[in-house]
């Protein structure tokens, strides 16, 4: 026997080749499950803690998150700063918005920016 000749047959060789391939794929499927437990924890943890679901982002919930850039800088303008005036007008751009809704979104945005800056006339 060579110094550098087959200490083991091939057979046994690709059986144990094939039974370490088997353990390593159970094993990324263990980790895999381990790594959605944790994201499970950490989601119930944000909520135990009154936090923020992960991805969420708070500015969605304003009411002008949907309008157009121009709509928004007409109604800070016609508002001039008054909450309430600010909300009503944000209202009447969210019904005119959704009365275009078949129109293109920047000419959809001039008009009801033109609209509020002509206001109750």
């Amino acid at each position: 026997m060579a110094i550098f000749g087959d200490s083991v047959s091939r057979e046994t060789y690709e059986a144990e080749r094939d039974r370490r391939l088997a353990v390593e794929a159970q094993l990324d499927q263990s980790l895999a499950r381990y790594d959605k437990l944790v994201d499970q924890i950490i989601d119930l943890k944000r909520h135990d803690y009154g936090m923020n679901p992960v991805g969420f982002d708070p500015a969605t919930l304003d009411p002008s998150h949907g309008l157009g850039v121009q709509t928004m800088a007409a109604v800070e303008e016609f508002a001039g700063g008054d909450p309430e005036l600010r909300r009503y007008l944000v209202g009447v751009a969210w019904s005119e918005h959704n009365r275009r809704a078949g129109m293109d979104a920047e000419t959809r945005d001039a008009e009801i920016a033109a609209l509020i800056m002509e206001g109750d006339q």
